[in-house]
């Protein structure tokens, strides 16, 4: 795996916190972070596959060509699963998410490949008439989205789109976001 920023705790790498440890100490030593958590989370990570296996089955028609990874499933343990005493409701959270996106994926499939392809999400043009946004990229390449609230209208965007319309798009957003750190 590559590098990336730090986006976990010492707590959840299962590092103790000393002076003696670094971010340096993890790099010198060639410890990946994300091979860190990966490893801690095994458990959960196959847990969780076992049970969406179902639904994990390849179909050309139906594929967004997502990649349902370790790395994909570990987003869903960090953001259902907060100790061991709560795992097993943590587990279902997270199945459950796992479940509802996957779906969600093979009915947006057509779109989700448009954008892969480099194609805008559905009412692009249309938000940016009320949101002033734009798109730059960090150090690891990840996307970085910057809105000016200065030259915004908000409510002019919800008065005349709607609600479903204005989630949609924020969703596809987000996935445009996870393909290109993908």
């Amino acid at each position: 795996t590559g590098t990336m920023a730090s986006i976990a705790t010492e707590k959840e790498r299962g590092e103790e916190a000393t002076d003696k440890t670094t971010a340096s100490d993890t790099k010198d030593n060639n410890i990946d972070e994300l091979d860190l958590l990966l490893a801690k989370h095994r458990t959960y990570i196959e847990t969780l596959k076992e049970r969406v296996k179902d639904l994990l089955v390849d179909n050309p028609d139906t594929e967004s060509d997502t990649i349902y990874d370790d790395i994909w499933i570990l987003r869903y343990v960090l953001s259902n699963i907060k100790d061991s005493a709560s795992a097993e409701k943590g587990l279902k959270q997270a199945e459950n998410s796992m479940r509802r996106s996957i779906l969600w994926r093979k009915e947006n499939a057509k779109l989700l490949k448009h954008i892969k392809a480099g194609g805008h999400p559905l009412l692009d043009e249309h938000v940016k008439k009320y949101i002033s946004v734009f798109r730059s990229y960090g150090k690891d390449g990840g996307p970085v989205n910057i809105v000016s609230l200065k030259y915004s209208n908000p409510g002019g965007l919800m008065d005349n789109t709607p609600y479903e319309s204005v989630e949609e798009y924020l969703v596809m957003t987000k996935e445009e976001d996870m393909l290109i750190c993908d």
